[in-house]
């Protein structure tokens, strides 16, 4: 099967920052279409909505009110949970999504 070639990353490499923000909102719109996608299994889903509401409830392993450290849990656990839910993904099935929102 040919991959994807287009101006989006690769998902399953690391991005700086400013890649990061600059593809944020196309990113969130690939992750979404993963979600709702039959052929994901219920492993990467359940990482990835693992990781949302830890970071919605008020619990945290270090807390929010702590300068910086506190934020810095959250945001670590959500690139893991990212990372991993895109890894976890079937390849074909994430190139057939970039290329539909990358089309959109």
């Amino acid at each position: 099967m040919k991959s994807v070639s287009l101006s989006y990353p690769d998902p399953r490499r690391p991005l700086s920052i400013w890649q990061f923000v600059r593809h944020l909102p196309t990113t969130i719109r690939l992750f979404s279409r993963l979600f709702r996608d039959p052929r994901v299994g219920m492993l990467p889903k359940a990482i990835l909505a693992a990781a949302l509401l830890y970071v919605a409830l008020p619990v945290d392993f270090l807390a929010d009110w702590l300068p910086l450290i506190g934020v810095v849990d959250d945001v670590a656990l959500l690139l893991l949970a990212a990372r991993t839910f895109i890894g976890l993904c079937p390849r074909a099935v994430v190139d057939q999504h970039l290329g539909q929102v990358a089309a959109s």
